[in-house]
């Protein structure tokens, strides 16, 4: 299983449904066996014809305005993303695990897109569409509380920032899927510890 990049992402939006609002941010950290990052990608996305903003999620964004100038800046067609997202995913060594904080929103969004602008899809199985990930993928918060011994949590923890490894979430996909792999890779390390015993 040494051969597996993992291709940890972020997304940002502008409501919760994929298709009646649109995904404004795409960002991936490729990172090797190691936890040591091997290339990036983050673009901007242009919103969707015929969607709208949530009204919920628009008045929360009127609060992140460093983060919003930054995911709304030089926005370009989903579909152009969406093909440079694949190709550049089809350049990383050996097979790409999807893993993402929670996986549940972060993989719906990135499987409607790839399903509407790339003929892809995020999980393979008995149903048409091919994925450019290995397997079923990895919800970040769920491997760190078994691994940490954390408490369910029903939103987004306050984590400490060494689990972060002193990234903030910043509302910026590529600092925020950073901050997420570090958080993956820093739980993993404890667990094999426990193991190593």
């Amino acid at each position: 299983m040494n051969d597996l990049t993992y291709c940890v992402v972020d997304v940002e939006l502008d409501g919760p449904t994929p298709g009646e609002n649109s995904m404004l941010s795409l960002a991936c950290s490729a990172c090797g066996e190691d936890g040591a990052e091997i290339d990036t990608f983050e673009r901007n996305l242009e919103r969707l014809p015929g969607a709208a903003p949530a009204p919920e999620v628009a008045a929360w964004w009127q609060g992140q305005a460093e983060a919003w100038t930054h995911i709304t800046a030089d926005p370009e067609a989903p579909r152009t993303v969406m093909a440079d997202f694949v190709a550049w995913l089809a350049a990383l060594p050996g097979r790409q695990v999807l893993a993402a904080h929670p996986l549940m929103l972060d993989g719906l969004w990135i499987d409607w897109y790839l399903r509407r602008f790339a003929d892809l899809r995020v999980f393979e199985g008995p149903f048409p569409g091919s994925s450019p990930f290995a397997g079923p993928g990895i919800d970040i918060p769920s491997f760190a509380q078994a691994a940490l011994g954390l408490p369910y949590a029903e939103t987004r923890p306050d984590y400490p920032p060494e689990f972060l490894g002193g990234i903030a979430h910043s509302h910026k996909p590529l600092e925020d899927a950073r901050g997420h792999a570090a958080l993956y890779f820093f739980a993993r390390r404890r667990l094999q510890e426990i193991w190593a015993g």
